[in-house]
């Protein structure tokens, strides 16, 4: 990211609730950023061509009466938009393809959406569309949940010692910086006395100054990996013992309320896809805050995104 925080903020509506929320917390950041905000709703062509002959005027009809509903729709969740630079556009076409032309065309550097669309409002998971761009988009993303409160105030960010995740921390010190938030960086750690012990093999433990030790070693690591970072500011951090990394990540995060986790993403090769959906998406799923993943600093884009760009 550049000095300023972001610059160019897209939040896609489909006028759910949880739709609404996301559009409150974009517009928070970008007034905080000074960015520009661009409000997008898309309407499936498909959809539309089945009921042209309803309609007089054509296409361009629905056109403007999406764009009508969706200025109303930023009024009631947004309020006043005289500190905001904000551009609202509704149009045909897929979604999915749309949301990576209005990416490329406004040069986004953060996209949020809903987690949880209005074709499925009750479930825990994220929608079709926020997973996919979680995977695919070459911006980081941020999926809000419903119950997400503006601003934040609580930001768990996942370590693992990695660059992505040294990444996830940069940019949560950034969003902290904005919102005002607390920052946590949290490590879990399946301690291997934990696995000593299994059905044939009864009563192995290791004595407790090797747990001393560990735990030393690992509380040493952590805070290596936050001195490396040169941050101005100093980060609340702690080590987890669970034998599993994503339930001892969001038990972290019932423990502290915190109402975004932030943790780094893989990029976009297949092979790295497999580690995403392994760990990203696992959180994802399971968190019941919002979450912003962070892409790597150079990454290409997706195929999708190369077909999205060449198609424009």
């Amino acid at each position: 990211m550049t000095d300023k925080a972001y610059q160019s903020i897209l939040v896609g509506v489909d006028f759910s609730p949880c739709s609404a929320t996301a559009l409150r917390v974009a517009a928070d950041l970008a007034r905080r950023s000074k960015a520009t905000l661009h409000v997008v709703h898309f309407i499936h062509a498909e959809i539309v061509e089945q009921h042209r002959h309803e309609w007089r005027d054509g296409l361009k009809q629905i056109v403007d009466l999406a764009y009508n509903d969706l200025a109303n729709f930023v009024e009631r969740a947004v309020g006043s938009t005289t500190e905001l630079k904000i551009r609202i556009d509704a149009h045909l076409g897929h979604s999915f393809i749309e949301m990576f032309k209005a990416i490329d065309d406004h040069g986004v550097d953060l996209l949020v959406l809903g987690a949880h669309g209005r074709h499925h409002p009750d479930q825990q998971a994220p929608g079709i569309l926020p997973s996919r761009c979680v995977r695919k988009a070459p911006c980081e993303v941020l999926l809000v949940d419903s119950r997400t409160s503006v601003p934040f105030k609580q930001i768990l960010v996942a370590v693992d010692y990695s660059a992505n995740s040294a990444l996830a921390l940069m940019e949560a010190v950034q969003v902290a910086a904005l919102t005002g938030a607390e920052i946590q960086a949290v490590h879990v750690s399946p301690p291997p006395w934990l696995f000593l012990v299994n059905d044939r093999i009864q009563g192995v433990d290791l004595p407790d100054q090797k747990k001393v030790d560990y735990r030393k070693q690992q509380e040493t690591q952590m805070t290596q990996f936050l001195t490396g970072l040169e941050l101005n500011e100093t980060v609340e951090h702690r080590v987890i013992e669970n034998p599993a990394v994503v339930p001892g990540l969001i038990q972290c995060q019932k423990d502290i309320k915190a109402d975004l986790i932030v943790l780094g993403t893989r990029g976009q090769t297949q092979e790295n896809l497999d580690v995403l959906g392994s760990f990203a998406e696992r959180v994802i799923r399971a968190t019941p805050c919002s979450v912003l993943a962070v892409k790597p600093v150079v990454s290409d884009l997706s195929e999708e995104a190369k077909l999205t760009k060449g198609a424009a």
